[in-house]
Protein backbone atom coordinates (compact mmCIF):
# COMPACT_ATOMS: atom_id res chain seq x y z
CA UNK A 1 0.00 0.00 0.00
CA UNK A 2 1.59 3.25 -1.03
CA UNK A 3 1.54 6.49 1.28
CA UNK A 4 -0.58 9.09 -0.57
CA UNK A 5 1.53 12.86 0.46
CA UNK A 6 -1.53 15.51 0.29
CA UNK A 7 0.44 18.86 -0.74
CA UNK A 8 -2.14 20.66 1.36
CA UNK A 9 -0.97 19.22 4.66
CA UNK A 10 3.01 20.27 4.89
CA UNK A 11 5.53 19.58 6.73
CA UNK A 12 5.47 22.07 9.58
CA UNK A 13 1.21 21.30 9.96
CA UNK A 14 2.27 17.60 10.10
CA UNK A 15 5.05 18.49 12.73
CA UNK A 16 2.27 20.36 14.55
CA UNK A 17 0.08 17.46 14.84
CA UNK A 18 3.20 14.76 16.23
CA UNK A 19 3.52 17.38 18.91
CA UNK A 20 -0.18 17.93 19.60
CA UNK A 21 -0.24 14.04 20.03
CA UNK A 22 2.48 14.16 22.53
CA UNK A 23 0.89 17.37 24.57
CA UNK A 24 -2.05 14.83 24.63
CA UNK A 25 -0.20 11.81 26.10
CA UNK A 26 1.33 14.50 28.40
CA UNK A 27 -1.70 16.11 29.20
CA UNK A 28 -3.52 12.03 29.98
CA UNK A 29 -0.12 11.22 31.95
CA UNK A 30 0.19 14.27 34.33
CA UNK A 31 -3.56 15.67 33.98
CA UNK A 32 -4.59 18.56 32.44
CA UNK A 33 -4.51 21.04 34.60
CA UNK A 34 -0.65 20.35 34.90
CA UNK A 35 -0.14 20.20 31.03
CA UNK A 36 -2.34 22.93 29.90
CA UNK A 37 -1.13 26.38 31.15
CA UNK A 38 2.58 25.42 30.19
CA UNK A 39 1.78 24.52 26.95
CA UNK A 40 -0.38 27.83 26.27
CA UNK A 41 1.96 29.77 28.18
CA UNK A 42 4.94 28.75 25.95
CA UNK A 43 2.51 28.88 22.89
CA UNK A 44 0.77 32.01 23.43
CA UNK A 45 3.96 34.26 23.94
CA UNK A 46 5.94 32.49 21.21
CA UNK A 47 3.48 32.92 18.72
CA UNK A 48 2.53 36.40 19.66
CA UNK A 49 6.21 37.88 19.68
CA UNK A 50 6.46 36.34 16.14
CA UNK A 51 3.47 37.91 15.17
CA UNK A 52 4.57 41.55 16.18
CA UNK A 53 8.49 41.06 14.91
CA UNK A 54 6.66 39.58 11.69
CA UNK A 55 4.79 42.53 11.33
CA UNK A 56 7.79 45.27 12.30
CA UNK A 57 9.96 43.31 9.27
CA UNK A 58 7.50 42.77 6.84
CA UNK A 59 4.64 45.73 7.81
CA UNK A 60 2.34 42.90 7.43
CA UNK A 61 0.34 40.89 9.84
CA UNK A 62 1.77 37.29 9.37
CA UNK A 63 1.55 34.11 11.57
CA UNK A 64 4.05 31.82 11.40
CA UNK A 65 3.26 28.05 12.23
CA UNK A 66 7.03 27.75 12.98
CA UNK A 67 6.47 30.23 16.01
CA UNK A 68 3.33 27.50 17.32
CA UNK A 69 6.20 24.84 16.97
CA UNK A 70 8.57 26.60 19.15
CA UNK A 71 6.37 26.81 21.83
CA UNK A 72 5.16 23.45 21.75
CA UNK A 73 8.60 21.74 21.64
CA UNK A 74 9.49 24.10 24.74
CA UNK A 75 6.41 23.56 26.52
CA UNK A 76 7.45 19.89 26.12
CA UNK A 77 10.80 19.97 27.01
CA UNK A 78 10.64 21.86 30.01
CA UNK A 79 9.66 20.23 33.42
CA UNK A 80 6.08 20.37 34.22
CA UNK A 81 7.35 22.14 37.67
CA UNK A 82 9.11 25.01 36.02
CA UNK A 83 7.16 28.35 36.94
CA UNK A 84 5.36 29.75 34.07
CA UNK A 85 7.95 33.26 34.01
CA UNK A 86 10.64 31.10 33.03
CA UNK A 87 8.53 29.23 30.52
CA UNK A 88 7.41 32.54 28.87
CA UNK A 89 11.08 33.46 28.78
CA UNK A 90 12.46 29.96 26.88
CA UNK A 91 9.98 30.93 24.22
CA UNK A 92 11.23 34.72 23.79
CA UNK A 93 14.77 33.49 23.81
CA UNK A 94 13.88 31.06 20.77
CA UNK A 95 11.70 33.34 19.03
CA UNK A 96 14.19 36.30 19.34
CA UNK A 97 17.07 33.78 18.17
CA UNK A 98 15.21 33.07 15.25
CA UNK A 99 15.21 36.56 14.13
Amino acid sequence: MALVRNPSFGIRRQMIAALLVFVGVGAFLFGVENTLPQVLAASFVAVILDFFLQYIQRKKFYFSETALITGLIIALVLDLNTPLLVVALAAIIAILGKH
